[in-house]
């Protein structure tokens, strides 16, 4: 996780402008979709309590912001996992914010529910 933290402090440091290009990107991804009439889903996966507890909390927020704000203007369809019952099984995941094939099979079925009963 450290290492992790390292890489993106690193790239914070030499590219700040990476969040915003990202949204960007992100904002012609939807403006593609909606022009070919997809709906498009977007989701956070589950993490571990111990990598939601290390992460930069800053970080967070700023991601919630900014799902609240493409739900509100572009009407996306938003489920959050981060902090769901799977953080607490540490065994459906091959590190602290990747989930191993057990782990990628339950959520992908727990994915499937929330769309289907949104």
């Amino acid at each position: 996780i450290v290492a992790h933290h390292t890489s993106l402090a690193e790239i914070e440091a030499t590219r700040p402008e990476t969040p915003d290009a990202t949204y960007a990107a992100l904002l012609r991804i939807l403006d593609f979709a909606e022009a070919e009439g997809l709906e498009v889903v977007l989701f956070t996966p589950p993490y571990t309590t111990a990598y939601n507890t290390l992460i930069r909390q800053d970080l967070i927020l700023e991601m919630e912001a900014k799902m609240s704000q493409l739900k509100t203007e572009r009407d996306v369809v938003y489920f959050d996992f981060s902090r769901s019952a799977f953080s607490e099984d540490h065994t459906l995941f091959i590190d602290s914010d990747h989930m191993n094939q057990c782990g990628a099979q339950a959520f992908s079925t727990a994915l499937r529910t929330a769309i289907d009963t949104q």
